[in-house]
C-alpha cells in the first residue's frame, strides 16, 4: 500500500493519486519537480541528489502564489443531490481543476469541502509562476463550461466558482508530512478572503500578484478591507490574458542592447556564413534567466530584417511541464506555418498540413511525401486518416518523424536562408534534442536553428553540440558595472540618479539586466522612485 503524504491514507500500489484527497502519490525532486522512480538516488532531470528517505523534511520561506477556488451555493446543491450523487459531481469537478491547475505547474495543496487550494512555486519555483497561477485560473473557469456540460447531461446541476490569488513570502515544507500543510502564513488566508471578493466565474487578485504577472489585463477594484488585515489592500479582477510571453522590462522605458556587441558579431558572422555555404548550422546561446538571451536574439533577429534578402523566421518554445509536448516546438512552427488554428476542427487542420506537404515535400525531398505529411501532422497531434500512425512501432514512427522534418527544412531552406528559433531548450524533451541535433548535421540548405537555453542544458546533456562542426555556442554573463550603470542611465535618459539609489539598484541586480530593470519597474510602481521635470 502507497501511504499519501498528505491525508495519510493507504492506497493501492498502482495509485498515482490519493483517493482520499487527490493528491500525487508520487514522489518529485525538491529542486525541479521531475518524477523520480522508486530507489533513485539522483534526479535524472536536474542531476541533483536525493535526500535519503528518512531525512526530515526542513522548512523554508518561498516566494509563492497560492489560488483559493471555491464552489458557490455548494449548500443548495446538497438539498439537491444525494450523498453518492453529491460526491460523483465533486469529484468530476475537483479531477478537472486538478488537470488545468498541473497543466500550468502548479501543485493541489488540498480540497477543503468544495474547495481548492493550489501553490504555483514549489515544490519547484519559477520566473512566472504569478502568471502561471493566473493562466490556471483562467483555464479553470474555461473547463468548467465544459464539466458543466457534462453534469447538467448526467446529474442536472452545474457549478460555478469564484477564485482568489495572491502572491507573497511563505513557509514552505518541500516534503510535507503526513497531514501537514506544504505552505503556510498570511498569504494563504489573503488568498481564501480575495476569492470571497470575486462574483461567480471571475477570478480577483492581489496587487503583488498583478505586478509580477505581464501579459494579463485588470479591472483595479480600488482599496479594500480583508479580514484579519490592519490597511486596506487593494485588489485587482482579472479581465483576459492579452499575450503570451510579453515583453520584459520597463512600461514606457526603453533602452538600447548594452554590452553584447561581441556576441551579436558572432551570430552575425554565424549567419553570413550558412548563408554563403548554404549549410545548417546548430548555434546555442547559454545564460540564466534575465541575462538577456531574448533580447539579444531580437536584435540579431531585427539586424536580419534589415539585410537586402531577409530569411525567414520560424519560432517555437520549449514548456517545462504539461502532457504532450514533446515536440511542441516543431508543432508551434507548423501550426504557424500552415496557419492552423487551435479552433480548427481535426479535419479541416489536418487538411491545413496537407496542402504545405503538397506545397513542400516534393519527390526531390522527401522518398514518401504523403507519408512525410502525415508524420508532420502526427507531430501536431493529428491523425491522418489516410495514413495512419497510432500502433506502429515507436522506432519506427521516431525515424518517420525525423525524416519528415529533415524534408520540411530542406524543402523551405532551398527558397532562401532559413532562421528557425526554438526557445527555452533547456527544458526540451531528449528526443526534441535528438532531432535538432540531427538536423543540424543533416538538412540540405541554409538553415540556422537558433537555441537559447539556460546553462542546466549542459548538466543534462554533455555532449550537446561538442564535436560537431554545425554547431556552435555563445555564453552570456552578467553585465560587468560598467555596462550595467550605463544600462541604468539609459533607461532612465538622466546622469544624475542620486548616488545611493543608483549603488542599491546595481548591487540588487548583480549585472542582471531584467533584474536591473524589474528592480526599477517596482520603484516606479512603489511610488519610491518618480520624475520632476527632468529629474529623478
Amino acid at each position: 500500500m502507497t501511504t499519501c503524504a498528505i491525508c495519510d491514507t493507504e492506497n493501492t500500489p498502482e495509485a498515482r493519486f490519493c483517493s482520499a484527497c487527490g493528491a500525487s502519490l508520487a514522489s518529485v525532486c525538491a529542486e525541479c519537480g521531475a518524477p523520480l522512480p522508486d530507489g533513485a538516488r539522483f534526479c535524472s532531470a536536474c542531476g541533483a541528489s536525493i535526500d535519503d528517505a528518512g531525512a526530515a523534511p526542513s522548512d523554508e520561506r518561498k516566494l509563492v502564489t497560492v489560488l483559493f477556488a471555491d464552489v458557490t451555493g455548494s449548500t443548495t446543491l446538497g438539498e439537491q443531490l444525494d450523498p453518492e450523487e453529491l460526491r460523483a459531481v465533486f469529484d468530476m469537478y475537483f479531477s478537472a481543476m486538478r488537470e488545468e491547475i498541473v497543466a500550468e505547474g502548479g501543485t493541489v495543496e488540498k480540497f477543503i469541502g468544495d474547495a481548492v487550494m493550489a501553490a504555483f512555486g514549489v515544490p519547484a519555483a519559477h520566473e512566472d509562476d504569478p502568471a502561471r497561477s493566473l493562466r490556471a485560473a483562467l483555464r479553470m473557469l474555461q473547463r468548467l463550461d465544459a464539466v458543466n456540460e457534462d453534469l447538467a447531461a448526467q446529474h442536472g446541476v452545474t457549478l460555478a466558482i469564484r477564485i482568489g490569488v495572491n502572491t507573497g513570502e511563505v513557509l514552505a515544507t518541500t516534503e510535507p508530512r503526513p497531514g501537514e500543510p506544504m505552505v503556510t502564513g498570511d498569504v494563504v488566508n489573503a488568498a481564501a478572503r480575495l476569492q470571497s471578493l470575486a462574483d461567480p466565474g471571475t477570478v480577483v487578485a492581489g496587487e503583488r500578484t498583478r505586478r509580477a504577472a505581464r501579459g494579463f489585463r485588470f479591472e483595479d477594484l480600488g482599496l479594500v478591507e480583508l479580514k484579519g488585515k490592519a490597511e486596506k489592500v487593494r485588489v485587482h479582477r482579472l479581465e483576459e490574458e492579452t499575450s503570451v510571453g510579453a515583453e520584459r522590462g520597463v512600461p514606457g522605458l526603453r533602452a538600447p542592447m548594452v554590452g553584447r556587441d561581441a556576441e551579436l558579431g558572432v551570430l552575425r558572422s554565424v549567419f553570413q556564413r550558412v548563408a554563403a555555404e548554404r549549410r545548417p548550422h546548430l548555434v546555442t546561446i547559454y545564460g540564466d534567466a534575465g541575462v538577456g538571451k531574448s533580447r539579444l536574439t531580437r536584435e540579431f533577429l531585427e539586424w536580419t530584417e534589415g539585410l537586402p534578402s531577409p530569411p525567414v523566421v520560424l519560432r517555437g518554445r520549449c514548456l517545462p511541464y504539461g502532457d504532450g509536448i514533446t515536440y511542441w516546438p516543431l508543432a508551434e512552427i507548423l501550426k504557424s506555418h500552415a496557419g492552423i488554428l487551435d479552433s480548427d476542427p481535426p479535419q479541416l487542420a489536418v487538411e491545413k498540413v496537407r496542402k504545405i506537404g503538397r506545397e513542400l515535400l516534393t519527390v526531390e525531398v522527401a522518398a514518401d511525401p504523403v507519408r512525410a505529411t502525415a508524420a508532420l501532422a502526427y507531430t501536431v497531434g493529428l491523425e491522418d486518416p489516410d495514413t495512419p500512425f497510432a500502433g506502429a512501432d515507436p522506432r519506427d514512427v521516431r525515424d518517420e518523424l525525423h525524416a519528415a522534418w529533415r524534408s520540411f527544412f530542406t524543402a523551405l531552406g532551398a527558397s532562401g536562408p532559413l532562421i528557425t528559433v526554438v526557445e527555452d531548450i533547456h527544458w526540451a524533451d531528449p528526443a526534441l534534442l535528438d532531432l535538432l541535433e540531427e538536423l543540424a548535421e543533416r538538412v540540405d540548405g541554409p538553415v540556422m536553428f537558433l537555441c537559447p537555453s539556460r546553462p542546466d542544458l549542459g548538466a543534462r546533456r554533455p555532449g550537446w553540440g561538442g564535436g560537431r562542426r554545425n554547431a556552435s555556442s555563445v555564453a552570456l554573463d552578467p553585465l560587468s558595472s560598467e555596462h550595467a550603470e550605463t544600462l541604468v542611465r539609459l533607461l532612465l535618459t538622466v546622469d544624475d540618479l542620486p548616488a545611493p539609489v543608483r549603488a542599491r539598484i546595481l548591487e540588487q541586480a548583480e549585472g542582471n539586466p531584467f533584474y536591473l530593470e524589474e528592480i526599477i519597474r517596482s520603484l516606479i510602481d512603489g511610488g519610491h522612485l518618480f520624475r520632476e521635470g527632468d529629474r529623478w
